[in-house]
């Protein structure tokens, strides 16, 4: 029988034991593989976390960053294509062979290792870890497969020197609230700035509803029905007020106005924004309308590129 080839590869993302896609090496059904031992990069590199998706990127920018804590693994040939596919190989990622650093009676054990190439100046940036991390504050979010282009995603990423002192108050009633899907957009400093100012409460009347298989929570565009909305307010700048718009599709899906919404702290009012659906099909309003929105377990939010109301 012949001998099956193996050969190590360094891991410093999500493919690490407890992180989101270590199943890929797990499981049995993609090959072999073979954890070895903790190590880290014999050069330093830029690792950081950028998109929507908060996907973890090792930049090929030697001399930056850190030292890079990760895993090594033996692999056969056929989890290797496998990892190949995950990382979008040629396409997006490149990869290499290089010495990592396993301790002083280690030494140091060469390792295929995946580096985004031809990487948009700006990430570099963002913060640069030493270690990644799966975080509530940043969740890796799985991307719907062959719908996204990553490299279209990291053209978005908008540098921080972008960030403007102009500070503007926005009225969340959705996922983007605190303990809610999205909420992590909000709290990514690379998206800019957010400060929480109080649970809030809209001063007319809106119909807030869920809808299509996504489950996704609408504020529809019709004052006088509905309830007086439940929410909360933010103090954010230019750049997150940017970002806020790509996430609720401004302005091809929602309009974004400034709305008198009461401060449920202080029983006071104050102009903030709110993202609202001016065209919609009329069928929406038979939905049940909402006070608050929660996300359930009966109608779980999935995140979705595209919305469909024939749905």
């Amino acid at each position: 029988m012949a001998q099956r080839a193996l050969r190590r590869v360094f891991v410093y993302g999500t493919l690490k034991r407890g992180e989101p896609n270590h199943h890929l090496l797990a499981d049995a059904d993609n090959g072999y593989a073979k954890f070895i031992c903790k190590g880290s990069t014999n050069r330093r590199f830029p690792l950081v976390v950028a998109t929507r998706y908060n996907i973890p990127f090792l930049l090929d920018k030697p001399g930056t960053g850190s030292y890079v804590t990760g895993e090594i693994y033996e692999v056969d040939d056929p989890l290797f294509a496998q990892l190949d596919v995950l990382e979008d190989y040629r396409k997006l990622y490149d990869r290499q062979i290089e010495d990592i650093n396993v301790g002083i009676e280690g030494g140091n054990v060469p390792c295929w290792l995946y580096l985004l190439r031809n990487c948009p100046d700006r990430l570099l940036k963002l913060p640069m870890l030493s270690e990644y991390r799966n975080t509530l504050e940043q969740p890796y979010s799985r991307r719907p497969p062959g719908k996204v282009n990553i490299f279209e995603e990291l053209l978005k990423v908008p540098p921080l020197e972008e960030m403007s002192s102009t500070l503007r108050r926005v009225f969340v009633y959705g996922t983007l609230k605190k303990g809610e899907p999205n909420h992590h957009w909000l709290t990514d400093a690379s998206n800019g700035r957010a400060r929480f100012i109080a649970k809030g409460r809209t001063t007319v009347q809106y119909p807030l509803i869920v809808a299509t298989r996504h489950n996704i929570p609408f504020l529809l565009d019709v004052p006088g029905t509905g309830h007086y909305v439940v929410g909360e307010i933010y103090e954010i700048d230019d750049r997150m007020l940017g970002r806020l718009d790509v996430l609720e599709d401004y302005p091809k899906l929602y309009d974004r106005r400034p709305e008198v919404i009461r401060n449920e702290e202080t029983n006071t009012v104050e102009n903030c924004l709110i993202y609202l659906m001016r065209s919609f099909p009329k069928r929406l309003l038979e939905k049940p309308l909402l006070e608050e929105y929660r996300n359930s377990p009966e109608k779980p939010y999935v995140e979705a590129d595209d919305i469909k109301f024939d749905e």
